[in-house]
């Protein structure tokens, strides 16, 4: 196939997978591929594979804590120029792997190289027992790699960070987002945001 979204998720979120697929369904119709994995930290080694388990010559890769506000075709314009499309935080200088667009022949070469970093620092022994340690994610091993392939910076309209802005600042920009990002922050009344209240009630 062309090209295609694929996302993962875990047997106990679920219902966060349902309002995702709804909210995309709501301005897309290109087709879904979704990986289940055991739990959380199978979820986070599945992601370091996902261009081996896409079907499509051109992925758009999303989590699922996540509203989708628009249409997300444009992205693939990058990965067709055969560059590796992802978001960098604002303020931060982290790139932000919740929305990741790929050529998947170029993000299998990726993957190789994130893969096998993801398990050198994943598979440390704890009372004989293999242990992810705090802190070791993909989304860290992948900003140390990405730089040695071509990648291209997207526009944060296609994942906005939902503590980047204040609800009353969201309200008069919402309309021109196509993705928000509800990463957890402790600090952050999420139900004050109108993108959060609308994804719940999906």
């Amino acid at each position: 196939m062309e090209k295609g979204l694929i996302c993962i998720s875990t047997q106990n979120r679920f219902e966060e997978l349902g309002r995702f697929l709804r909210s995309f369904l709501q301005h897309n119709s290109f087709p879904v591929h979704v990986i289940i994995a055991r739990d959380i930290k199978d979820a986070h080694k599945q992601k370091t594979l996902c261009a081996l388990h896409s079907p499509f010559k051109y992925t758009i890769m999303m989590d699922t804590d996540i509203l989708v506000n628009g249409d997300l075709s444009p992205l693939f314009e990058t990965a067709k120029q055969g560059f590796i499309g992802i978001v960098r935080e604002k303020k931060t200088p982290v790139l932000n792997s919740g929305v990741i667009v790929f050529p998947t022949e170029l993000m299998k070469k990726v993957c190789t190289t994130w893969t096998f970093m993801f398990d050198q620092k994943r598979f440390q022994l704890k009372n004989g027992k293999a242990v992810l340690p705090n802190g070791v994610w993909d989304q860290d091993i992948l900003n140390d790699i990405l730089p040695q392939f071509p990648y291209k910076e997207l526009s944060s309209e296609f994942n906005h960070i939902l503590h980047d802005l204040s609800p009353e600042e969201e309200n008069k920009v919402y309309g021109t987002i196509k993705v928000f990002h509800f990463l957890h922050h402790p600090n952050i009344d999420r139900n004050l945001y109108k993108s959060f209240r609308t994804y719940m009630e999906l």
